[in-house]
């Protein structure tokens, strides 16, 4: 009787035993499996990643390398219109709209700040700007005397965003018609009113009125064959070989990049010194 009685509760103590280690193994599973399905998951978010950053770099080498040729072919499409090209691209799951620009073709804010007061160049700033833009000019250095050489380096020096989400969309807008990367103004693309408003401060209103004239009037004048049926003094000729030039040497390339619900901007500039020598700037938003 003991016997069988010791029996049983060894019985019922592997029993428990069994059970014990089985659940164990069961708990050991399933963190082994949740750790691999999580491994699994951030392996395949890393790889969308750098596919995605992959896909991006790639548009904007593209774009950016052969910019001067994109925009000779869209100039002949649109003669009237600043110089642009556009594109949608879908690569490694997102949608990525280009649009690459002249900024030479476009009034340069850093030749107004450095030729103007900082009131006229408030005014050009909101005359060119987006509609009913909130302009306050925050140059490098807070003391307004010693800033006339710092040039603005950002949007968010010349625009103020009502909110930070709309910083993105302003600085697209605003960068329609106005630049702060061209240096150089090129007179065979850049609208009449861009010449007028880039010529006055170092030329006057009279030559100026010629220069833009000339821009206008649809034949391929060349910049030094209107500078000489504009009659200026010699150094007023001097001031305008600094501000004029006959190719681009800075292009922007905007991209809006799309990816299931969201949307992020990135506007990079690349300005030419020479042939070989260039330099990227880079925002986002």
């Amino acid at each position: 009787m003991n016997s069988t009685r010791g029996k049983r509760k060894r019985q019922g103590y592997v029993l428990v035993m069994t059970l014990f280690v089985l659940s164990v193994v069961a708990l050991l599973l399933t963190t082994l499996a949740s750790r691999s399905i999580f491994e699994a998951t951030a392996a395949v978010q890393l790889e969308t990643e750098v596919a995605n950053k992959w896909a991006i770099a790639s548009c904007q080498r593209f774009a950016l390398t052969n910019a001067e040729d994109l925009l000779v072919e869209s100039e002949g499409e649109f003669p009237n219109a600043l110089p642009d090209s556009q594109a949608t691209v879908s690569l490694a799951g997102i949608t990525i709209d280009m649009q690459l620009e002249d900024e030479s073709a476009k009034l340069d804010l850093n030749n107004v700040w450095a030729n103007t007061s900082a009131a006229n160049t408030r005014e050009v700033a909101r005359r060119f700007g987006p509609p009913e833009a909130n302009v306050e000019l925050r140059p490098l250095r807070s003391d307004l005397q010693s800033m006339t050489n710092d040039p603005f380096e950002s949007w968010g020096q010349v625009f103020v965003p009502a909110t930070t989400a709309e910083s993105g969309i302003q600085a697209y807008q605003a960068s329609r018609d106005l630049t702060l990367w061209s240096k150089k103004t090129n007179f065979e693309t850049a609208p009449a009113d861009v010449i007028l408003e880039t010529a006055k401060p170092v030329a006057g209103t009279i030559i100026a009125q010629r220069l833009a004239s000339a821009a206008a009037s649809g034949e391929q004048t060349s910049f030094e064959d209107a500078l000489n049926a504009a009659s200026p003094t010699q150094r007023q000729q001097d001031e305008l070989r600094k501000l004029f030039t006959e190719r681009s040497h800075a292009q922007s390339l905007w991209m809006f990049i799309r990816e299931q619900d969201q949307t992020s901007l990135r506007l990079t500039i690349r300005e030419s010194f020479t042939d070989t020598i260039h330099r990227t700037y880079s925002f986002s938003w």
